[in-house]
């Protein structure tokens, strides 16, 4: 699951590894991809405040998002990033 959100560069201060800090704003909505078995299905994230948990669905038809049965990977990116699939 790859899930795009805002995300600021904090000025004060920096990470261990002399890095930015990033803040990634995760209550919100926006888009996201599911990967099943090779195939990339285009979602929406939704999370109206913090105390929510995120909600998925199907980009086409709204339908509520079903992840599989066990391990699930969420890979978070701000909203410029962009990932090729091979």
């Amino acid at each position: 699951l790859v899930q795009y959100v805002k995300e600021d560069i904090v000025y004060a201060g920096s990470d261990p590894g002399g890095y930015p800090r990033r803040y990634h704003h995760l209550v919100g909505q926006g888009r996201a991809t599911v990967y099943v078995d090779g195939k990339a299905i285009p979602v929406h994230w939704s999370r109206p405040t913090a105390r929510d948990h995120t909600r998925y669905t199907y980009r086409r038809g709204g339908d509520r998002v079903e992840l599989p049965p066990g391990v699930v990977w969420w890979e978070i990116l701000p909203n410029y990033t962009t990932v090729r699939e091979r």
